[in-house]
């Protein structure tokens, strides 16, 4: 089975753990559906695969296995702060599929868990539940639903952004964010568009997106994909995220936001996010105590309210250029900082 052609590029799962309760579900039979030559080993709990310790994350990225599990528990989380509300006072995430099939060297998701293996939770009904329950109680909502993977380039596997976009139609005072690096748009352009939906495209410069974004599809695939879900309708963002400074770097942002708005439409741009590269200290600690070996995380970053980034002058420095240069298509109060 390949699934290059729509922007994944990573071998199919060799192995399939499936948690004994979640073979009852329709996505579990769809999913193992499209796998017929993976070795399907059964669980008791998903954690007994994805949280033993001692686990190799390079390693096992090079061969991810895939565990189907039930979420049981907390479904919805406050937004962090490393993240931007966009405005909304009440700014949740929700983690149907836990780990990206991309593997960008900056990705904090390498701190954040034991594993570089993927979760997908089978029991999507029940996401949607919570999420209805919560929206009873706060009356207006913002919702982060790829958070911790990448939905639209994971939907030739299991089609959650459908079902999300589908879930949200009719919700007054709801907004549901699918942020995504794929080219994978075709995946659900027979879908009509909701107006709680915003898709949402991190774009980098080539240079940084060649030598950190692993796997993921170039920027000009991104750039189509864009320009097809702008024509469908769809709300769109775009987040240049994260800015990563180097020597060229005021000159290839110049590039890559000419590049992008002489493709797309920027009256027809719901709103830009801009953000340099941070990570929570934590985080940071994890990945460099499991002895993971990409260089951005051996910088000498600043520390400030638990959160790792550069130093001021340098972000001062990028985010003033990117909105300068975002400027002359968009109008500021579009442009946050995340």
């Amino acid at each position: 089975m390949s699934l290059s052609k729509n922007g994944l590029r990573f071998s199919p799962f060799s192995h399939i753990y499936v948690e004994e309760e979640a073979f009852d579900f329709p996505i579990t039979r769809e999913i193992l559906s499209k796998f017929e030559k993976s070795r399907i080993i059964s669980i008791y709990n998903y954690k007994e695969v994805f949280a033993r310790p001692r686990q190799n994350y390079n390693l096992q990225k090079k061969a991810v296995k895939l565990i189907l599990a039930v979420k049981k528990g907390q479904f919805l989380f406050g937004g962090p702060e490393v993240c931007h509300n966009f405005g909304f006072e009440n700014f949740y995430y929700t983690s149907p599929i836990l780990n990206c099939p991309y593997n960008c060297s900056y990705c904090f998701l390498k701190g954040m868990y034991p594993s570089s293996n993927m979760v997908i939770f089978v029991n999507i009904e029940d996401f949607f539940k919570e999420i209805e329950k919560l929206l009873k109680e706060k009356k207006k909502l913002y919702i982060a639903a790829s958070y911790e993977t990448d939905l639209l380039a994971l939907e030739r596997i299991v089609p959650y952004t459908r079902f999300f976009i589908d879930f949200s139609r009719k919700k007054e005072d709801l907004l549901i964010e699918i942020r995504t690096k794929s080219a994978n748009f075709n995946a659900v352009k027979d879908v009509l568009p909701s107006e709680n939906i915003i898709l949402s495209w991190t774009l980098s410069t080539e240079k940084i997106a060649s030598k950190y974004e692993k796997n993921a599809p170039d920027i000009k695939k991104r750039i189509k994909s864009i320009k097809e879900a702008q024509e469908r309708g769809y709300k769109i963002r775009i987040c240049f995220d994260p800015l990563i400074f180097y020597e060229d770097f005021e000159k290839d942002f110049k590039h890559l936001t000419e590049n992008v708005f002489n493709n797309i439409d920027p009256e027809r741009v719901y709103d830009i996010g801009l953000g340099v590269f941070r990570i929570p200290s934590d985080y940071l600690k994890n990945i460099r105590a499991r002895g993971i070996y990409d260089e951005i995380f051996y910088y000498p970053y600043e520390e400030g309210n638990k959160v790792y980034s550069v130093e001021k002058n340098i972000k001062d420095k990028m985010l003033d250029f990117s909105i300068k240069e975002l400027s002359k298509f968009l109008p500021k109060e579009k442009i946050f900082y995340l």
